[in-house]
């Protein structure tokens, strides 16, 4: 079937695909930590401040933000990402994708007592993998500065990396202050098996789905829609940030026949949260899709790539941590 052959063809492209994921321990100070329920804008905003002031070297007026970033300045490339002129396969795409995603404490408590501990996780992605030290530099530095409410002080513990297992194995100790340099790195390829025989497939939405379908802000999940991001997704990683510009295949025919897998039960739900946006001084609602999806039909070709969303995210906000997908049969 040719619709078979253009996915093969796609996800011989995509499996190149480079991805590590980390894991970093915080202990709150000794006077306790206030972060908001969901705190990925908050890490999002610290990091991009520390990146700026540890990294950002390019010239601008006392008191005013930088009018044109030099060409190799760290903070651009990781907050500001261009995207390249030379890549006709992303002409349309609004902005570039970031090359790492972070993904915060999931629980949604609000105070963290002096000394009790918690995780934030990060992905980073093709080139940017490079990049961990700078990661941990900041890790290290959004603690001095203080986090959330009152900006109280949080210490890096610990950073880990992540198997494909899922199990964490330590790389950086915050006494000794050493980073071990021996960690896989991944390709997209080996982030799953041969999918299991047609059936019933459950996919969960473990952070908030903000996705738009023909510029509607989708409600329920999709099924159409969620390969079809999570492809745009891996495609623009793959160009922007490890491959250049490598012949895209016509992937619409294998697009086409998801219209063939139909929800059977839907356990979503939409969850509203806010964050302030300090470029427009205003709260933002970003809501989106949580829980459970369960799918019935020939799924089994497009299961590697939802394997792979898993990793990636799909739809919008993902560096916020947006997006986060569970796949089970």
């Amino acid at each position: 079937m040719k619709y078979l052959d253009a996915g093969e063809e796609l996800w011989a492209m995509l499996s190149q695909l480079k991805v590590a994921r980390f894991t970093a321990t915080f202990q709150a100070g000794n006077r306790g930590l206030f972060m908001p329920r969901y705190k990925g804008s908050l890490f999002r905003g610290a990091m991009g401040h520390a990146f700026r002031e540890l990294t950002c070297a390019c010239p601008r007026r006392p008191g005013e933000p930088v009018r044109e970033h030099l060409e190799d300045c760290i903070y651009q490339y990781l907050f500001e990402t261009k995207l390249p002129k030379d890549l006709p396969n992303l002409q349309g795409n609004e902005e570039a994708v970031r090359p790492f995603l972070l993904l915060p404490p999931l629980e949604e408590k609000e105070y963290y007592a002096p000394g009790e501990r918690f995780q934030l996780s990060f992905t980073l992605f093709g080139k940017g993998i490079d990049y961990l030290p700078f990661f941990i530099l900041v890790l290290e530095r959004i603690g001095e500065m203080g986090l959330g409410k009152e900006k109280l002080r949080a210490e890096l513990r610990q950073v880990f990396y992540e198997d494909l297992a899922g199990d964490l194995f330590p790389i950086y100790n915050g006494e000794e202050k050493v980073l071990c340099k021996e960690y896989p790195v991944y390709e997209a390829g080996s982030l799953s098996s041969m999918p299991p025989a047609d059936g019933e497939l459950n996919l969960y939405f473990l952070t908030p789905l903000r996705m738009k379908d023909k510029d509607h802000l989708l409600t329920r999940p999709d099924f159409k829609a969620l390969v079809r991001g999570i492809i745009r997704r891996a495609v623009s990683l793959l160009l922007i940030h490890q491959e250049g510009n490598v012949e895209i295949p016509d992937y619409r025919p294998f697009i086409e026949q998801t219209d063939r897998i139909v929800s059977i039960a839907d356990e979503t739900r939409w969850f509203d949260w806010e964050r302030y946006s300090n470029r427009q001084k205003e709260r933002m609602k970003l809501g989106g899709v949580v829980g459970k999806i369960t799918y019935s039909g020939p799924w089994h070709p497009y299961y590697r790539f939802l394997k792979l969303g898993e990793w990636i995210h799909v739809g919008k906000s993902t560096v916020f941590g947006l997006g986060k997908i569970k796949v089970i049969p």
